[in-house]
């Protein structure tokens, strides 16, 4: 985020912004583009949502360490990681799930 907001000429700011450039897009604006891109590209009704899902799965599934994935998915606990672990597991490869990995319900 940081070496895209230098080369924009920003320091600091919000990432994605519209016309004006010291305010942020709004949540609806985002998906609106996102869901656009992906029609481009023949992916029906994409989301923010499915990007962060295909970036956990893919670096799970790329042996990223859980603690890792966790950690630069903003997630305070390892619950949702391991959602994403779970389904990796069911594809035979990536990462490994032991019973002590579970978390509590």
């Amino acid at each position: 985020a940081q070496a895209y907001l230098s080369q924009v000429g920003r320091e600091r700011g919000p990432l994605f912004t519209g016309y004006d450039t010291e305010k942020p897009l709004s949540t609806r604006a985002i998906n609106k583009r996102v869901a656009v891109l992906g029609g481009e590209i023949g992916i029906e009704r994409l989301s923010p949502h499915d990007l962060r899902h295909h970036w956990a799965f893919d670096a799970l599934l790329n042996h990223t360490p859980l603690n890792v994935v966790q950690a630069d998915g903003g997630w305070e606990t390892e619950y949702m990681p391991l959602r994403y672990a779970h389904q990796v597991g069911t594809t035979g490869g990536g990462a490994t799930i032991t019973e002590e990995d579970e978390p509590s319900p």
